[in-house]
């Protein structure tokens, strides 16, 4: 999979979900959907970094076959242009929208479909809005410095 093409597969899942009136079984396929996307695309919930002062910072990491900034020598070279990311990747539109739509029609039945943190312990909706929350600033962040 590829970051870009999976963020708007989902985003026009969300907006099918709304012209259909958010049936229920759509609704959840779409969140089940999302939440795969945080899980291959941004490593919720355990693949971030911590900051200095102690915020969690996820970045996409260029879909589930690529693994993101990756270098040009050694066991995680590359094949493609080192260290190059596309900005297609950072899409604060589209990761606000999924979080908001996560929000809005989040039910605790679909507790059970977030995964567990490495160590075993449950993660909630509080910590994958956290996440993408951070993918926007963090996107931001890295578009800025890099140019």
């Amino acid at each position: 999979s590829a970051t870009d093409g999976d963020q708007d597969a989902i985003l026009g899942m969300i907006y099918t979900a709304h012209a259909l009136g958010f049936p229920a079984d759509f609704v959840d396929m779409t969140v089940r959907s999302v939440i795969a996307f945080a899980s291959a695309d941004l490593g919720f919930p355990d693949l971030y970094r911590v900051l200095p002062g102690g915020e969690k910072v996820f970045v996409p990491k260029m879909g589930s076959m690529w693994g993101g900034l990756t270098p040009e020598f050694g066991s995680y070279r590359t094949t493609q242009q080192p260290w190059c990311y596309s900005p297609g990747y950072f899409a604060p539109a589209h990761y606000r929208t999924m979080r908001d739509f996560l929000v809005r029609h989040w039910t605790k039945e679909f507790d059970d479909y977030l995964p567990a943190h490495l160590d075993g312990r449950g993660t909630d909706l509080k910590e994958m809005i956290e996440a993408f929350d951070s993918a926007v600033t963090t996107g931001y962040n890295i578009l800025y410095y890099s140019s």
